[in-house]
């Protein structure tokens, strides 16, 4: 089905089984800022913090709790709590539906009240929900994850240059050694290849979401030769009512409340990079949802509880498949950017010691990021130093910490990008399939309770109808 049938990548409409139950749903918790963007604090603040923790030699914990949060965008926790009353009531929806609804409304009203506890100053109820959502951070992944530091620093102790000697012997003394196994953080080769094959052939997802697209054969991507290979993956998509926007900073994003990709206003990257990031992981975000939203159960469009793991992580294989092995990708600032996510998460929720707060959070990921930009610069410390310190902050500041009072806790959402890609990864090894399945709807393809209910309701063909063949 997935190897030789398809001819795009959007289906056919089916006739909904659960209307109109999804459209009262996406009425009152669809927004067009989520959970995430009102955990920032506000822009002033943010360079109040930023000067003051500098200033203080990086000792003073920053308050990085959102300040002002439109309450217009709180109040309907009522309403969801009432649309969960009616659905208990619903006899006419099939339960094992009934019973996804409810889950997905938990979690929307979970991600309310953690943000109504970031702003009113309550650790307790916002950890609690926080775990509610993501779960703990994985103590095995972040074993591994400071193996996979503590190997690339020893291996620059012979460096050279002076500077990234001792930028390598910081990161030994900062990273603790827990007998992690970095190699459990990366697929088999022989894995990453299938995988690879199926998406780069004649009736694979490359070939099929860039149709038409005349891909420059070297040199780097600019907005002049980027913004018409987005624009035809978008007409390739059937995604024409999504507006390709200027995003506030270098992060690119998908936002479906607002129907928007947005990409910054400048970029300059090898084409391996953009085919990954802009078409491969956003516009994937994108095409979930539109086949969801055609799918027989329409919930699917606006996901399933807690998909979120298994999107990410199955996204961010579409940005790894681009590269000729998963060693090419690794060496990679994205990947080192999804390490180091996990990695400060951790070390805030105290899977080291106790729970860390911002400064020695700050402490450790900054070793790490100051020896990878000395290896890049290792003749300029100071131009170094400085951008390794404002990735750090950055990184910290207006993600892994934001919503805290930086006294110690995380934000535990950005775990999920290293987390859900290694889960994805083992699912490739047995079914992978599934891989290529997953752009069907907004569900985790490592969750089994998510395949069952979409192999149910007709989202997913039964198991033994899929073609695990390249």
């Amino acid at each position: 089905m997935y190897s030789t049938e398809r001819t795009s990548l959007v289906i056919e409409p089916h006739v909904p089984v659960d209307e109109p139950w999804n459209s009262q749903l996406r009425a009152v918790a669809e927004q067009e800022r989520a959970a995430h963007e009102l955990l920032q604090a506000d822009p002033a603040t943010l360079a109040n913090e930023k000067e003051t923790f500098f200033s203080s030699g990086h000792t003073y914990n920053p308050d990085l709790r959102p300040r002002h949060i439109d309450e217009t965008v709180m109040e309907n926790e009522a309403e969801l709590l009432s649309f969960k009353e009616q659905l208990r009531a619903d006899t006419s929806l099939e339960p094992t539906i009934n019973q996804a609804y409810r889950w997905r409304v938990n979690e929307i009203i979970a991600e309310r009240r953690m943000v109504k506890a970031a702003q009113e100053g309550d650790k307790r109820r916002f950890e609690a929900y926080n775990h509610f959502i993501y779960g703990a951070p994985d103590k095995e992944i972040f074993a591994a994850t400071a193996d996979w530091f503590r190997a690339e620093a020893q291996a620059l102790l012979a460096h050279e240059n002076e500077s990234v000697r001792e930028a390598a012997q910081h990161v030994l003394e900062m990273v603790p050694d827990l007998n992690g196994n970095r190699f459990a953080l990366v697929p088999d080769s022989e894995t990453f290849q299938k995988i690879q094959k199926r998406h780069n052939q004649p009736s694979g997802h490359f070939a099929l979401l860039f149709n038409g697209v005349e891909l420059p054969e070297r040199g780097l991507v600019t907005p002049d030769i980027g913004e018409p290979i987005l624009e035809k993956v978008r007409e390739n998509l059937h995604a024409n009512d999504y507006s390709i926007t200027d995003a506030a900073g270098t992060v690119w994003s998908v936002s479906h409340g607002r129907k928007e990709l947005q990409r910054p206003a400048q970029y300059r990257m090898p084409l391996k990079r953009l085919v990954g990031l802009g078409p491969g992981h956003e516009w994937t975000h994108v095409l979930e949802r539109i086949n969801g939203d055609r799918q027989p159960l329409r919930l699917s469009g606006f996901g399933l509880d807690r998909y979120e793991q298994g999107n990410e992580g199955r996204a961010v294989i579409r940005e790894q498949v681009p590269f000729d092995s998963f060693e090419a990708f690794s060496r990679q600032l994205r990947w080192q950017d999804i390490l180091r996510r996990h990695f400060a998460i951790s070390i805030a929720e105290g899977l080291g010691r106790e729970k860390g707060d911002f400064s020695h959070t700050y402490a450790v990921i900054n070793a790490v990021d100051r020896l990878w930009e000395r290896q890049k610069d290792p003749d300029n410390i100071a131009k170094a130093d400085q951008k390794a310190d404002d990735r750090t902050w950055a990184l910290l500041a207006t993600r892994i910490m934001r919503g805290t009072d930086g006294t110690g806790g995380a934000y535990l959402k950005d775990k999920v990008y290293l987390e859900g890609n290694i889960a994805c990864w083992k699912v490739a090894r047995e079914n992978p399939e599934l891989i290529e399945a997953g752009d069907l709807a907004k569900f985790d393809i490592a969750n089994s309770r998510h395949i069952a209910l979409l192999q149910a309701t007709g989202v997913l063909p039964r198991q033994e109808d899929m073609s695990g063949d390249a």
